[in-house]
């Protein structure tokens, strides 16, 4: 996985993708939602929001301190979330 955050005129951005998916899934074409993410999540530093949007699907996010991919990863395996 790689994950980054940026901010910017006083909002904050995280962007998450996988690394390796056609190799976890031995590459067969997998669904999102059944990719094997278990209890993989991505640790938030303290000072970042808590509600994040996803600008791509419109997904809400509520996580305090961390955001599991399995949830990140519901519809599409990449994600760029808006803080706040």
């Amino acid at each position: 996985m790689l994950a980054f955050i940026r901010r910017s005129q006083g909002q904050s951005y995280l962007v998450v993708a996988p690394l390796y998916l056609a190799r976890m899934n031995k590459g067969r074409v997998v669904p999102p939602a059944e990719i094997p993410w278990g209890n993989t999540h991505v640790i938030l530093p303290k000072n970042l929001p808590d509600e994040w949007i996803d600008v791509l699907s419109g997904y809400r996010y509520q996580g305090a301190g961390q955001m599991y991919l399995r949830d990140i990863f519901r519809e599409v395996p990449l994600a760029f979330y808006r803080g706040g």
